[in-house]
């Protein structure tokens, strides 16, 4: 839908009804496993969940939330030096907010040997070239099959947590 208030300092463009944020891990030479992650969330949740995460940042004293690095405690993250009960405290209130906010969370993991032995080189440029990109890939396959599915006809917000600048994964 095509939007425009003037004084109100809107712009000409389309209201956006979900964002789909993503995610990856894996994505070291050195791990075994690649994965990739999509949250949807309704744009009318958007501001009550950012609200929320801000408050969680800010009573246990973080700034950046990667799931491998909070579970595995990363030496070179600000969770390293949590205790036990801090830990399962943040990852409880992390799992409530996601639930309470998510619409629809789509999550692929694939093991790098068995891409690397299934999928032939000359298939790669269709189904992705490498591991993270054919799990980023399937995730996004299934957020458009439910977009489809819910009858929503406007398209996503389309959220990348990092990426290299040129890079044309």
């Amino acid at each position: 839908m095509l939007v425009s208030r003037k004084g109100l300092g809107w712009n000409k463009g389309y209201l956006v009804p979900f964002t789909i944020y993503f995610d990856d891990s894996g994505t070291d030479p050195n791990q075994p496993v690649a994965n990739a992650t999509g949250l949807i969330i309704a744009l009318s949740r958007i501001v009550s969940l950012e609200r929320e995460w801000a408050a969680l940042e800010k009573k246990e004293g973080f700034s950046d939330f990667h799931t491998s690095e909070f579970v595995y405690r990363n030496q070179k993250s600000q969770f390293a030096n949590w205790d036990d009960a801090k830990h399962k405290r943040v990852f409880r209130r992390v799992r409530q907010i996601t639930r309470k906010y998510g619409a629809q969370v789509f999550s692929f993991s694939v093991k790098k040997d068995d891409y690397d032995a299934c999928v032939p080189s000359d298939l790669r440029k269709h189904m992705g070239e490498d591991h993270y990109t054919w799990a980023i890939r399937q995730v996004a396959y299934f957020a458009q099959l439910w977009r489809t599915e819910k009858q929503i006809v406007e398209p996503y917000e389309w959220i990348f947590d990092w990426q290299e600048k040129k890079d044309r994964k």
